[in-house]
């Protein structure tokens, strides 16, 4: 098995090494440790805000449209609001993986992590509050549960296409991933 070359490249043979290779560690003074802690910081705030005003804008919304799953108290709708909230990590996760890994379109990669996150979500909600309610003396709300799901999906699959941004325009600069656009991605035509 051949191993990898760790040797760091770097512009000129006297100064300091500058990788492009992200498993090489970066040498040099602490002001290149400092950048690349502020890039890295820098990408994960903005991920996980996003994830954030996904978390606030599925309660605003479920809220607003008020439509009851069961008819119990609230841990019941707090297991389901945590669940949602869960998969609003995961798909900004999900978004940073289908941005890193295709080699598609920013616009494909968008549709790609949020219709990934938006099926895989409303099929998770509905399927754990179906199986919960057969273990609780709960009267579920069908409808509510489809409207509340299809809420989920449509907030956790916007947080999965703002990962693939994310990913795509604040990576730091050692992941080497940037927007692509027709021209520069892999043709997806047969």
């Amino acid at each position: 098995m051949a191993q990898p070359n760790n040797t760091p490249e770097s512009a000129d043979e006297g100064g300091d090494e500058i990788t492009t290779d992200p498993q090489v560690a970066v040498t040099g003074d602490g002001d290149d440790e400092n950048e690349l802690i502020k890039e890295w910081a820098l990408f994960g705030g903005i991920l996980l805000t996003i994830a954030g005003l996904g978390v606030g804008l599925f309660y605003i919304l479920v809220d607003a449209i008020d439509q009851e799953v069961a008819e119990t108290g609230s841990l019941f709708a707090w297991g389901l609001g945590s669940s949602v909230s869960t998969l609003l990590v995961v798909g900004a996760f999900v978004g940073v993986f289908v941005a890193w890994n295709l080699d598609v379109a920013d616009d494909l990669a968008y549709r790609i992590a949020g219709a990934t996150m938006a099926a895989g979500t409303f099929g998770y909600v509905v399927v754990s509050v179906l199986f919960r309610s057969t273990t609780s003396d709960v009267s579920l709300e069908f409808a509510g549960l489809l409207i509340n799901a299809a809420i989920g999906a449509l907030v956790v699959g916007a947080v999965a296409a703002g990962g693939v941004w994310v990913a795509r325009n604040k990576a730091p600069a050692a992941i080497g991933v940037g927007s692509k656009d027709e021209s520069t991605a892999v043709s997806t035509a047969d």
